[in-house]
């Protein structure tokens, strides 16, 4: 039986792990919803990645057809397979430009590194860096960063030092046609871009959003916040195109998952069209 609530179909879905407990729901949800936008709110739920959730049934649920046209209704119980991305990584990580790969981080590190900055690395990002962390050529090195004896006054605390001179805006206007808010002011906009909105440095001058917290952030290469370009649709396809990555190393789906610049919070209105 399908319920409905103002003539809406609904369904009530519970998701078990493999060892059967509850890890999601159970939670009332439109029968219009797609696989992937349910694969996307487990994900979030569970702070992972979304190319990682992997939900069943009598039958793998996953692509854009809605939750109705695969037969879900009623009470559904789904199992989730939480999918290990470190092979994959590892792959990836060996044509990374750099003087050398240290272990990934552990789950301490990377809280102490988002603590001392204030933002949250996006799931993808996290993943990469839990399997290694490459050092030199630019990537920055977070192990030692994130100790507090390392102060972001520090000329050695290169994210600090990227944000200040690249990721914060100088002047309200970010072109003569472009102005982020012309009721607010540069102090404004100043805070946002510190605080609320922080861009994290990856390697050099790339950075990546912190907001929206989800895989397929697109990558800026911002020089002096005055000159800033959207280099890349996501994180994968920035280190398949700058490391020269054969094609099929890194999982098309991985590469499809993307967040437009322009619906990206306030960055959308500081980068070159």
């Amino acid at each position: 039986m399908v319920a409905e609530v103002d003539g809406i179909e609904e369904v009530l879905l519970t998701i078990r792990n493999l060892s059967g407990e509850v890890v999601w729901g159970p939670k009332r949800l439109q029968t219009s919803v797609s696989a992937e936008d349910l694969r996307s709110m487990v994900a979030d739920a569970l702070d992972v990645s979304f190319h990682r959730v992997r939900l069943a049934g009598a039958e793998l649920i996953d692509g854009q057809m809605s939750l109705k046209i695969l037969g879900l209704s009623g009470e559904i119980q789904l199992q989730l397979i939480l999918e290990d991305p470190s092979d994959i990584i590892r792959k990836v990580q060996a044509f990374i430009r750099c003087d050398d790969i240290e272990p990934g981080l552990t789950i301490e590190e990377l809280k102490e590194v988002e603590q001392k900055y204030g933002f949250r690395f996006p799931p993808d990002v996290r993943d990469f860096l839990q399997v290694g962390l490459p050092l030199g050529c630019g990537w920055h090195d977070w192990r030692r960063l994130g100790k507090v004896t390392v102060s972001d006054e520090d000329t050695e605390d290169t994210v600090s030092q990227i944000q200040k001179l690249h990721c914060i805006p100088w002047r309200v206007r970010y072109s003569k046609d472009r102005q982020w808010d012309e009721n607010e002011s540069l102090a404004k906009a100043q805070d946002l871009a510190s605080r609320v909105y922080p861009l994290i440095p990856l390697c050099q001058h790339r950075c990546i959003p912190s907001v929206p917290h989800e895989c397929g952030l697109p990558i800026l290469s911002m020089h002096g916040c005055y000159d800033n370009l959207c280099h890349s649709r996501n994180f994968w396809t920035w280190l398949e195109e700058a490391a020269k990555i054969p094609a099929g190393v890194i999982p098309q789906s991985w590469k499809d998952k993307t967040v437009p610049v322009y619906e990206v919070p306030f960055w959308q209105h500081w980068y070159d069209i």
